[in-house]
C-alpha cells in the first residue's frame, strides 16, 4: 500500500489534462486519483483512459471531468491486503484508490503479480547488434545489450518484460560480440521462449536487421536493445492493430530546457521576459510495430536505418501510427543515463528475478 502523492497519485477534480500528462510523465504511475474538495473519490484516470482522450487531440486545459473513470473501484483501507489482492486479480487492475472510515481519500494499494497473459504470436524483433561507442569503455570487451543493470543484462530486463505479457518469438539481431549474446540466452529454452538469431556480417544500421528476418506473415513488433521501459508492449500491439497502419512508432514526451531568459520583443520592444522555459517535444522512442507486407518488401539484405523506412513509407503515402508512451521509459545508452537507471533502487515496471548463475 502506498500513500498518493499531489502531483503524481492524485490531483483535485479542478486538474486538466495538462496536469495529468505531467503526474504520467513523471513515471511509476499507473493510475491517477481524482478528489473532491472533501478529498473523496470522484474519479480516476488511468494511462489508457488518458490515451484514448488523447487520439482526439484535445488542449492541455480540457477539464479531467470530461475523461476520467467516474466509476472506479473504489475499497476501504481497514479492508486485508488478502482481499485487496482477490479484488485486484479479479478485475484486472494494478491499483485501487483506498479511503478511510470517514470516505475520505488514504492512498493507494499497488498489486504486481496478475497472471501471465495468454500468450501472443507477434513476433519480436530486438536490435543488438551495435558497438555502444557512447558507452565506451564499458562496452570494450561487452556488448551494450548485456551490460548490467541491477545485476542482470539489459536485454534480459527486455526479455522477460515481453515474457510477462505473453511474446514468445524471438529475433535477436546480433553483429559486436554477439557470441556472448548467444551464449547467455542459447535458443530461449530456459525461459521457454524460442530465439532465432540473426547474425549481421556487417553493421546494417538501426533497420537493416529488418531484412534479415524470413517472410513474415503478421506484424512484428521491433525495440532497440537499450530500452527500459514499463509501458505494455501488448498495449502498443493491440493499438497497431485498431489504427490499421503500415507501422506504428511509440513515441515520448521530451522536455529540455532553455537555462537563459527568453525574450519576446515586438517593434524593437520587449513585451516579456520568459524565465528558464522549458519546451517540450515528442520524440522517437526506439519500439516500433511493423506490418508483415512491408518487411517482405524490403527485398535483399541491405543497411538502412529504420528512420529511413518511416520517411520512405510517408513519402509513398502510407500509414504511420504514433502510440505515445506515459509510463517510465529510458534510453540507457550514454554514460549519464544508463547510471541513473543503475542508481534506481528499482525502476516501475522491472520484473524482480534472481540474476542468472
Amino acid at each position: 500500500m502506498m500513500r498518493g502523492e499531489q502531483g503524481k497519485h492524485w490531483l483535485p477534480a479542478s486538474s486538466n489534462m495538462g496536469d495529468v500528462l505531467v503526474c504520467f510523465a513523471k513515471g511509476g504511475v499507473e493510475l491517477v486519483v481524482i478528489l473532491s474538495d472533501e478529498f473523496r473519490v470522484v474519479g480516476t484516470i488511468s494511462n489508457g483512459d488518458l490515451r484514448r482522450a488523447l487520439v482526439k487531440n484535445p488542449p492541455k486545459t480540457l477539464p479531467v471531468t470530461e475523461f476520467m473513470n467516474t466509476s472506479p473501484i473504489v475499497m476501504a483501507d481497514n479492508v486485508s491486503q488478502d482481499e485487496m489482492t482477490r479484488v485486484s486479480v479479479q478485475n484486472s487492475v494494478r491499483q485501487i484508490p483506498l479511503e478511510d472510515e470517514n470516505g475520505c481519500f488514504s492512498g493507494i494499494f499497488g498489486f504486481d503479480g496478475l497472471p501471465v497473459p495468454d500468450r501472443i504470436d507477434m513476433p519480436v524483433l530486438i536490435m543488438a547488434g551495435g558497438f555502444g561507442k557512447r558507452l565506451m569503455p564499458l562496452t570494450q570487451d561487452t556488448p551494450k545489450p548485456m551490460l548490467k543493470l541491477h545485476g542482470r543484462p539489459i536485454l534480459e530486463h527486455i526479455i522477460d518484460g515481453l515474457v510477462r505479457e505473453g511474446f514468445s518469438n524471438f529475433f535477436i539481431a546480433t553483429h559486436y560480440l554477439g557470441k556472448m549474446i548467444r551464449d547467455y540466452f542459447g535458443d530461449g529454452s530456459q525461459k521457454s521462449i524460442t530465439i532465432t538469431y540473426l547474425d549481421e556480417d556487417e553493421p546494417l544500421g538501426t533497420g537493416g536487421a529488418l531484412s534479415l528476418l524470413p517472410y513474415m506473415e503478421q506484424p512484428v513488433l521491433v525495440l532497440n536493445g537499450d530500452v527500459i521501459t514499463s509501458t505494455s508492449y501488448r498495449n502498443i500491439a493491440a493499438f497497431h492493430a485498431n489504427q490499421e497502419a503500415d507501422m506504428t512508432v511509440a513515441s515520448r514526451i521530451y522536455e529540455a530546457q532553455v537555462p537563459f531568459g527568453v525574450i519576446v520583443s515586438q517593434n524593437e520592444m520587449v513585451t516579456e521576459l520568459i524565465e528558464k522555459p522549458i519546451q517540450q517535444y515528442i520524440v522517437n522512442a526506439g519500439i516500433y510495430v511493423v506490418n508483415a507486407k512491408v518487411i517482405n518488401e524490403l527485398g535483399e539484405v541491405r543497411k538502412f536505418h529504420i528512420t529511413d523506412l518511416i520517411e520512405q513509407l510517408l513519402r509513398s503515402g502510407r500509414a504511420v501510427a504514433n502510440y505515445q508512451i506515459l509510463e517510465f521509459w529510458q534510453d540507457v545508452g550514454q554514460h549519464d543515463d544508463f547510471n541513473m537507471v543503475q542508481d534506481m533502487k528499482q525502476w516501475p515496471g522491472q520484473v524482480r528475478e534472481h540474476p542468472k548463475k
